[in-house]
């Protein structure tokens, strides 16, 4: 109704502020992923498709089976090889990851693929960075408070937030990297836990954990942080990793598959605190979830033209960095 949509119009700008204005800085893409594509292959109208479901798993083995052949012909004529791939409902596509031979033209190869009527779009796989220098390494041997983490709750006003509001009954997507599920602020908080990285079951990682932490902390501890919403159900979907203490790192791909879940799990609101480049296959599962009713946040690149993606996104929150400034 129109308390918890306010609610959540109130709760989402502080969860852009939580990590906004955080300097983001494009880095170099690693050598073994610098040469990655992503092909997106149309699914068939839902109607067409025998035991056609919104939940992200082929149901459908012989359309599946038949679009992973048309990949590898793609691939084996164009010198490429496919090294992944996941089903894409919310926006009706497959999408693949190609490997480009060291020394070949990305763009160019891009180009060839983007031509070919069989092929929805073609991108380049796209890098996304998130970096704030004051979260600390969490883990069983750093299991501290993480009330430092958190900017004033007089500033905010959470007590009279939680007057109105908990977040009871609202499910938010932590799209970041891990999340430590075991740290005392954040215990039985976790309601869905997912890797898109690497097929580790839980990963417990500093960027996430701090963001987890400022949402949805439990607020009965009597000490540490007291989260922005600490009723709220967190979807924990590690698409981003620890490339350093003060590195973390995402991929179009990894986003796109939290992304993915984030709808197929009906979010009503998706935190996203990274920024990086336009990328066509986020913007269509962002453009997905919103029209679904979701509330998707971003944190603004201050250094970034525009503020960053997702953040300059039609649709998107975005916060700043300063309490109040928004948009």
């Amino acid at each position: 109704g129109g308390a918890l949509k306010g609610w959540l119009a109130s709760v989402t700008l502080l969860f852009a502020l939580a990590f906004a204005g955080v300097a983001v800085a494009e880095v170099s893409v690693p050598s073994d992923a610098s040469h990655e594509i992503l092909v997106m292959l149309r699914l068939p109208p839902p109607h067409y498709r025998s035991g056609a479901n919104y939940g992200g798993a082929y149901a459908d083995s012989a359309g599946s089976a038949a679009r992973r052949r048309i990949a590898d012909g793609i691939a084996h004529e164009q010198g490429l090889t496919v090294l992944s791939a996941w089903p894409m409902p919310a926006i009706s596509v497959d999408c693949y990851v190609l490997r480009v031979p060291a020394g070949a033209d990305l763009d160019e190869a891009v180009r060839r693929l983007s031509a070919d009527g069989r092929i929805e779009w073609a991108q380049p796989v796209h890098r996304f960075h998130a970096l704030d220098a004051s979260v600390k390494p969490v883990g069983a041997a750093a299991r501290v408070s993480l009330y430092s983490l958190q900017p004033s709750a007089r500033l905010w006003q959470l007590d009279d937030l939680h007057k109105v509001s908990t977040g009871r009954g609202v499910r938010v997507a932590v799209i970041d990297s891990g999340v430590d599920a075991a740290h005392p602020d954040l215990a039985g908080r976790i309601e869905l836990e997912r890797n898109f990285v690497d097929a580790r079951a839980q990963v417990a990682e500093a960027h996430g954990t701090a963001v987890a932490g400022i949402i949805g902390a439990r607020a009965d501890r009597g000490m540490g942080v007291v989260g922005i919403a600490p009723q709220a159900q967190l979807l924990a979907l590690r698409a981003c990793w620890e490339e350093s203490a003060a590195v973390t790192l995402c991929s179009s791909f990894t986003l796109a598959q939290a992304l993915q879940a984030a709808i197929v799990a009906d979010a009503q609101v998706i935190n996203l605190s990274l920024s990086g480049p336009d990328d066509r296959l986020l913007a269509r599962l962002l453009d997905a979830a919103i029209a679904r009713g979701a509330i998707v946040v971003g944190a603004v690149d201050t250094q970034a033209p525009g503020g960053g993606f997702p953040a300059s996104h039609a649709g998107v929150l975005a916060g700043f960095d300063r309490v109040g400034v928004g948009a």
